[in-house]
C-alpha cells in the first residue's frame, strides 16, 4: 500500500517508490526521515512485542507452521546488531508490533502494480519520528487470488518486519528490504542499511502527532 496515510505510514512489498534513504546515509531527527524505534535508556537495547494472528480465512499451514515462521523471521533481525530486539508475545502479553495473516489484501484496480502486492505496513509515530507501534499484513494470495508459495510468503514476513523496525526500500534488487523482494534472507545490503538508519540517531519521544508519511 504504497499511499500516503494520516497518522499511519504504509510501506509494502510490491510498491514502485525507490528508498528516500540510501544505504550508508544516517537518518536526520526530523519527521518525515527515516522513522526508528527509540531505547528507553541510552545505549539500552529497545523490546518489541510482536504477536502472531492467523485470520480464520488462513490455510492450515499458517495456523500449524506460523510461530515458527515468525520466530526464525524475528532471530534473522535480531543477529544484525541494532539497538532493537524483537520478542514473540506470550498469551496474554500486549504486543508493540501486530502480524496479521489473511487470505489477500484488497485490489486497487487503479494500481497494476497492487494487485501482486503481497504484504503491508502500518506504523504509528510521533513527532519526532520515534516509532511507537505498528501493524504488518501478510497475505498468503495475491489480491487476484493467485497463492503464494510459502518460501514466498515468510519471504514477504521477512521483509515487512524490516519496514516495522523503521526501514525503507533498498535500491539494490537482491535485498530483502527490495520493493520486489526476489531474496529469501537478509543480506549484507540489508544489515548495513538497518545500522545506518539506527546510527547516531537521538529522537527522543514526544508527543503523537497526526502526520503523513509515502514510501
Amino acid at each position: 500500500m504504497c499511499a500516503t496515510t494520516a497518522v499511519m505510514a504504509a510501506v509494502g512489498t510490491g510498491c514502485t517508490a525507490s528508498a528516500r534513504v540510501a544505504t550508508g546515509l544516517a537518518p536526520r531527527c526530523a519527521l518525515g526521515s527515516s522513522l526508528t524505534w527509540v531505547s528507553p535508556r541510552p545505549l539500552a537495547t529497545r523490546q518489541l512485542r510482536v504477536r502472531l494472528e492467523v485470520l480464520d480465512e488462513v490455510n492450515d499451514a499458517w495456523r500449524h507452521e506460523g510461530g515458527h515462521r515468525l520466530d526464525q523471521a524475528l532471530a534473522a533481525w535480531n543477529e544484525i546488531g541494532i539497538p532493537v530486539r524483537m520478542l514473540r508475545a506470550a498469551k496474554g502479553d500486549s504486543a508493540t508490533v501486530r502480524v496479521v495473516v489473511m487470505r489477500r489484501l484488497p485490489l486497487d484496480r487503479n494500481d497494476p502494480i497492487a494487485a501482486y502486492r503481497a504484504g503491508v505496513t502500518h506504523l504509528t509515530f510521533d513527532a519526532v519520528g520515534a516509532i511507537v507501534g505498528a501493524q504488518i499484513l501478510v497475505a498468503e494470495q495475491t489480491p487476484r487470488g493467485e497463492s503464494y508459495s510459502s518460501a514466498d510468503q515468510v519471504a514477504t514476513l521477512l521483509h515487512e518486519l524490516g519496514h516495522a523496525l523503521g526501514l525503507p526500500h533498498s535500491t539494490n534488487p537482491y535485498a530483502v528490504m527490495s520493493s520486489r523482494t526476489v531474496v529469501s534472507s537478509i543480506t549484507a545490503t540489508d544489515v548495513s542499511l538497518a545500522r545506518s538508519v539506527y546510527a547516531g540517531h537521538v529522537c527522543r519521544p514526544g508527543a503523537a502527532v497526526t502526520a503523513a508519511r509515502d514510501e
